[in-house]
């Protein structure tokens, strides 16, 4: 059974900032995160039981070969979804799973 995910809508602007940043340090560099990032998602989907529990509720995705992690919850057949930088504040980050 595949999950459906949910993308938190700041999680899409902080994807479009990373990809137009990529972009502009190097041509393609936006459209390979993009497509780490979709093989992640894809990946949670099929099962996100797989991923590490960082707290509780919260388990987290690497994104392969990017500094970026995705972290997030199971809600029934949902997986909500936050997209984050691996520099972040652990603030920030329980701030933007709420």
């Amino acid at each position: 059974m595949a999950f459906e995910i949910a993308i938190q809508p700041i999680a899409l602007i902080d994807v479009d900032e990373t990809v137009s940043r990529y972009e502009s340090e190097l041509k393609g560099l936006g459209n390979k995160f993009l497509q780490s990032l979709s093989s992640t998602l894809e990946k949670i989907k099929t099962n996100p039981y797989l991923y590490t529990s960082i707290t509780n509720e919260v388990r987290r995705a690497l994104v392969k070969n990017f500094p970026y992690k995705v972290l997030f919850t199971i809600e029934a057949e949902t997986v909500i979804v936050a997209v984050v930088h691996f520099g972040r504040s652990k603030r920030y980050l329980s701030r933007r799973m709420k």
